[in-house]
Parts: C-alpha cells; structure tokens; sequence
C-alpha cells in the first residue's frame, strides 16, 4: 500500500504519548506531525502519489527509530480518557510554549476519539506526563488578548476569522520566518477539533489561550528574534505529489511540513469563501 496505515497513525500517537521520556517539544512535535499526515492524507484532495511520498518519507525517516517503535500490546481502557480530559482541562487558559500544550495533545485526543480501542493506561498516563511538561513552563506574556478577535464564534467563522489573521500575519513577519502564522493554522484547527469532538469544556478554555495567541502574533518579530529568509514562491503545494517528490531527501526535521498541511486545507474548506480560499492558497508557499 502506498498511503499511510492505520499502524501509522498508532506509532504517530505512541511518540506523542512517550515524548515526555526525551523531549517534550521536539518530539511531542514528531508525533503530532505524523498524526497530522495520516488525517491530512484522508481529509484533503491530495494526488495518489502525495500521499505515496509522504508514506515513503516518513517510512524512511521516522518509522524504525526508538520515538515510533511499536509498543507492546496493552489492554485498551476507555474509562481512562476524563482523566486526560481533566488534566488538560485544568491547562489551557492561558498561552504557553506558543500553544503546543494544547496543539500537541488534542492531535493525541483525535486519535483516541476515532480509534477508542487504542486508549491504555500507558498512553493516558504519558500523555498527561506531557501536559504536565508543558504546563510548567512559563506563560507566553506578548500581547494583550484584548487586542485580538474574540474565537468564540461558530468554526465556520472562526476558520475564517484565522484565515484573515494568517494573510496579514504573513506578510508581518516577512524577513522572520513564518512559524508564528503556521501555527495559528495548527492551533486554530486544534480549537476546533476539541468542539467536533465534543470536549466543550477544553474548547472554551483552548479559545481564550488561542485569542492570546493571535494577539502576540498581532505584534509581528520582537527586539531579538532572528532574520530568516523568505521561502521562493511557487505553485506547488501539498496536494501535488511533486511538491513531495522535490522533498524526499529534505530532513523532516520536527515535522511542520505534515503539520501545517492539515490544518491549512481544512480551514480553506471550512470557511466557505471561495475569494479567501484563493488569497489563502496564493501566499501558502510562505509557509509550505
């Protein structure tokens, strides 16, 4: 088979639920990447042979080190998710790690939402390890959340709403890199996977960390952050297989490559404007 399996997807969740064990940040990211690309292969019109790439890029790449080895067969406990819930519950009022305390396990969430099977003592167990982790850094300050759209809007609108705030984020942090606007993408649809999967609770308190977000994002690059250059403008995107194919030897690195593709297509859908699908789609390749 030439697309992501369903094994994929179970390592993709192991290595979020282990990250805490070596590095939370970086391989909590790896993880959630690989989560991201299983859905996004699924979600999105990609072409036969994106979707062929990307399988053979992380089967090359990831697959056979220790962070996505397979994990010993364990009896599966639904009972155990509430308390994933509660503990995330109790974390995500306010801004940290620039959202991956909230991005990172919701992708863990998903997982567990569509394969309930897959919820054992062990993964509930490292994934709360991995909010905790997350929870004792320090609050991201920047910004006041009055100065940024409130997100409590329906998720048609608040796609929308974060589509805006990406095309001007976009050309803010021109010269500086664009991690700040690709994970408003990711954020955002985290946002919004809480409320499809129904943890309202989690999703209120994820809008208010999210509004802080925007508001830091709103600022642009701050005293100290570092230049970077602008990526070369194209029209190749992730649904092309060709933008794979150019990609099979470039290092995944922490995996924003398969992150920010599964957000992106789902917001441009969502959002239902044809107009702003198409600016959107237009200055991805800032990102992509």
């Amino acid at each position: 088979m030439n697309i992501l399996t369903d094994d994929h997807l179970i390592r993709g969740l192991d290595a979020i639920c282990r990250a805490h064990r070596t590095n939370a940040f970086v391989d909590g990211h790896r993880g959630g990447a690989l989560v991201s690309a299983y859905f996004f292969t699924r979600e999105a019109m990609v072409e036969p042979g994106a979707a062929a790439a990307i399988r053979r890029i992380v089967d090359e790449q990831w697959l056979s080190t220790p962070l996505f080895a397979a994990s010993v067969a364990e009896a599966s406990r639904p009972d155990l998710l509430d308390h994933a819930i509660t503990r995330l519950e109790r974390s995500t009022d306010d801004l940290r790690v620039a959202g991956h305390d909230i991005i990172l396990p919701i992708l863990a969430l998903k997982v567990f939402h569509v394969v309930p099977q897959a919820i054992t003592a062990t993964r509930i167990e490292g994934l709360c390890r991995l909010i905790d982790v997350f929870d004792s850094s320090p609050a991201d300050t920047p910004g006041s959340p009055q100065d940024a759209p409130d997100p409590a809007r329906p998720s048609d609108a608040l796609a929308a709403m974060i589509l805006l705030e990406l095309l001007a984020s976009i050309d803010r942090f021109a010269g500086h890199g664009q991690g700040w606007s690709g994970h408003l993408l990711t954020f955002g649809r985290a946002v919004i996977d809480l409320r499809e999967m129904g943890h309202l609770g989690v999703a209120r308190r994820a809008e208010r960390a999210f509004r802080r977000y925007i508001a830091r994002v709103r600022l642009g690059p701050l005293d100290g952050d570092q230049a970077q250059p602008d990526h070369l403008a194209t029209d190749q995107r992730p649904h092309h297989a060709a933008y794979w194919q150019q990609r099979l030897s470039v290092p995944l690195g922490l995996g924003h490559a398969l992150k920010y593709p599964y957000a992106f297509y789902d917001l441009v859908e969502r959002a239902q404007d044809p107009e702003l699908k198409a600016r959107s789609m237009a200055k991805a390749y800032h990102f992509f």
